[in-house]
């Protein structure tokens, strides 16, 4: 059995981009909170059959996750005590860390907006600063030498 069809099998970007799509869809669980651009809609109208194939992908590794889920439960639940406290613990701090990663980013990005004006600023006031006294100097100069 040949299969020909394995040399076309998403080998643009349109195809690739349009099935990527589809699994992002299926795996992200919450609604979108912007609109989706119309040149994405292009793309997903243009390759739908990808996006199709990209949804089933998405739900099969939901699947998939749910499944892992269950196992480490069912072994956790045959685990010492201490372990599952352990595992907890490590896992709320994942939480935790996955929350306050935003933030952080942002406040980050803030700080390093506040810096980078406030250095500016303080960086054109020196050179303001710099320029009037090389003006200065230069007069200065100018009338010291008439006196010689």
């Amino acid at each position: 059995m040949k299969l020909s069809w394995l040399h076309t099998f998403m080998d643009t970007f349109e195809e690739f981009h349009a099935f990527v799509l589809g699994w992002c869809e299926a795996i992200y669980p919450f609604k979108h909170r912007i609109k989706i651009p119309n040149q994405v809609k292009r793309i997903i109208e243009g390759e739908y059959w990808y996006y199709t194939f990209g949804l089933a992908i998405g739900s099969l590794t939901w699947v998939g996750i749910i499944i892992s889920a269950i196992m480490i439960i069912k072994a956790v639940i045959q685990m010492n005590i201490n372990v599952i406290g352990l595992i907890g613990f490590t896992i709320l701090n994942i939480a935790a860390w996955a929350i306050s990663y935003g933030r952080l980013r942002q406040k980050v990005t803030d700080i390093d907006d506040v810096l980078s004006n406030g250095l500016v600023k303080k960086v054109d006031g020196i050179g303001t600063s710099m320029a009037r006294l090389e003006g200065r100097v230069n007069t200065y100069i100018e009338l010291t030498e008439g006196r010689n």
